[in-house]
């Protein structure tokens, strides 16, 4: 049985599932997202995608994260072909799988100030607007220049 976190986050209707796991891991003071997925899914070494398809770990997800499995399993992306999995359910849309960025951490600067959290749209590989602001998805550190990524060590 999971036990789960101690702080849980509310979850934005239109927030991707790995935005969750971030936002989680840093209100648990949990260094890496990995160590989350670990917990949830319970097997090393996972993709940045793993924790979008295991469609079969919903509960164990929602259960780590104290939240309702019916909003866990809306942002599951399972695959629209079979065991193919060339393409993807993207909420009741097939969308092909390599039109999804998965490794790269995508963002809009006045939708962040509007609201601290990563849209499923900005997910999308050749979006290159955010939906609703409308301005340049940006992928690296304002500061630096890193490349922005979801962190799975």
């Amino acid at each position: 049985m999971i036990r789960p976190l101690c702080a849980s986050v509310d979850i934005y209707p239109d927030e991707s599932l790995l935005s969750i796991i971030a936002r989680t891991a840093d209100a648990n003071v949990v260094p890496n997202t990995a160590t989350l997925l670990r917990q949830a899914l319970g097997a090393v070494g996972q993709t940045a995608s793993t924790p979008l398809t295991q469609t079969a770990k919903v509960q164990e997800i929602a259960a780590l994260f104290n939240a309702d499995p019916d909003q866990i399993s809306a942002r599951m992306l399972p695959s629209a072909d079979g065991a193919q999995v060339t393409s993807i359910d993207w909420f009741g849309t097939p969308l092909e799988r390599r039109f999804l960025e998965v490794r790269k951490r995508r963002y809009a600067p006045a939708a962040l100030a509007a609201a601290p959290y990563g849209r499923s749209s900005w997910q999308i590989r050749p979006l290159l607007y955010c939906p609703e602001t409308f301005e340049r998805l940006q992928d690296t550190c304002g500061s630096c220049g890193s490349q922005l990524r979801h962190v799975y060590r």
